[in-house]
């Protein structure tokens, strides 16, 4: 099990959301492709489309930010984004977070236990 961080949660689905939403604005795909892994302390994630694709060496119109706000996301998480891109030919972007250490989680978790009024214990205080 590994754990997120609020931050990187928002992070994370903000990258996906936007992503999807270029595919669905721009791309005219018919396929969307989406991976997550989680592999030796990193996060991996990619969405592609077989869209119409576009130069990424071109700059992005005014109002247009959504890719340089995914870039900026990924870099506040210390991670890394990349978009590869051919006008015709779709679009592949990936996202690349180095997570940290995991804590595990106590496997022996304190637990509330409830007793009645007849109870003979009745230290209500006491978990276990």
């Amino acid at each position: 099990d590994i754990v997120l961080s609020a931050t990187t949660r928002h992070h994370l689905c903000m990258i996906v959301r936007e992503a999807v939403a270029n595919v669905l604005k721009h791309a005219h795909a018919t396929t969307l492709g989406f991976s997550f892994r989680c592999r030796a302390g990193a996060l991996d994630m990619t969405i592609d489309d077989d869209g119409a694709g576009f130069a990424t060496t071109t700059s992005a119109a005014e109002g247009h930010d959504g890719l340089a706000n995914m870039r900026a996301r990924a870099d506040e998480l210390g991670g890394s984004f990349s978009i590869d891109s051919t006008p015709g030919q779709g679009t592949h972007v990936t996202v690349h977070v180095p997570l940290a250490p995991q804590v595990p989680l106590p496997t022996d978790r304190p637990r509330l236990r409830v007793r009645s009024a007849d109870d003979t214990d009745h230290d209500a205080r006491r978990t276990g």
